[in-house]
């Protein structure tokens, strides 16, 4: 197995198309159908099912695609620690490899306590530098346990958390119902169940965890809403700020909206508190991870 072939095979399950997988990679079509052919046989496992009108990954290729995404985000790494070798002992360099959750991408929250952390600490040691890795929450824990990651960045509730791991809460935050409208004549429940009597809830299908919670918030307050589903976060946002349908997100996201025509609701129930935190393993020195957990905790204070 050659990294050339783990590189292609990447570049096709991202684009789900060998045309245009070629295209980015400046090879030939039928050279890159038979790097990935040459792989599969190797592995003896069939990565993608082809046809003449598509590609999909098979659930051995979804598997292969996040080891192969891991190996190749190492071996980008490479370059940069073997960077100015003949100064390494007065120049040594600190990485710190983050994963974090897909839905935690979009959040403010991130960009104002993590990243904002990572910068301040860089102003103490230039040479850190934090690379970040997106994925899910399961994947994460499972990277940090076998130390491809240091730490991890998710939201979710308090029994999410891993028990062998060490954790910082860096925010507290609660699930609500956003809409767009005319504001409801009652407010919190019965306003709830009003507007999700009028449209449709939209969840993102991939999103295990967060679909599991928004069932039990509303289960809680005896709503059984028309549920709908869309692949991605930028889905769900230009459906509800369109009108078509609500959706169920943390109350730091709704800041980004700017129409007044856009409106939340909140149950204030258990069931819809969500925290923001940051993970790493309890064992051995974290000295950097937990520097970067309390500065960001610290920078999330200023947006309250």
């Amino acid at each position: 197995m050659e990294i050339r072939q783990l590189k292609y095979f990447a570049a096709v399950a991202d684009t789900l198309n060998f045309s245009r997988a070629a295209e980015t990679l400046f090879i030939s079509q039928s050279a890159l159908s038979k790097q990935v052919a040459d792989l599969e046989r190797e592995l003896g496992m069939v990565l993608l099912q082809r046809d003449k009108r598509s590609v999909r990954l098979t659930p051995a290729g979804k598997v292969f695609l996040n080891e192969a995404k891991v190996i190749l985000m190492r071996m980008d790494t490479i370059p940069i620690l073997l960077k100015n070798t003949k100064d390494i002992e007065k120049k040594e360099e600190h990485n710190v490899f983050i994963g974090v959750e897909n839905r935690v991408g979009d959040s403010p929250i991130f960009h104002l306590g993590v990243a904002e952390a990572v910068h301040q600490l860089r102003q103490e040691m230039p040479t850190l530098r934090a690379i970040f890795k997106m994925g899910e929450y399961l994947d994460i824990n499972r990277d940090i346990a076998e130390e491809t990651l240091n730490m991890g960045v998710f939201m979710g509730t308090k029994e999410d958390v891993n028990e062998s791991l060490k954790y910082r809460v860096l925010y507290e935050d609660e699930m609500v119902v956003v809409y767009r409208g005319e504001p409801v004549e009652t407010i919190g429940i019965e306003g709830i169940k009003q507007i999700l009597s009028e449209k449709p809830l939209y969840i993102i299908d991939k999103e295990f965890r967060g679909m599991s919670q928004v069932v039990r918030m509303l289960g809680a307050i005896g709503c059984a809403p028309s549920i709908r589903f869309c692949e991605s976060t930028l889905d769900m946002s230009f459906i509800m700020e369109s009108g078509e349908g609500c959706v169920v997100i943390p109350s730091s996201m709704v800041r980004k909206y700017k129409n007044p025509k856009i409106h939340t609701l909140a149950t204030h129930r258990p069931e819809a508190k969500l925290y923001f935190m940051a993970m790493w393993k309890k064992e051995g020195e974290h000295r950097l991870e937990e520097m970067i957990a309390l500065r960001a905790g610290l920078n999330i204070e200023t947006f309250k």
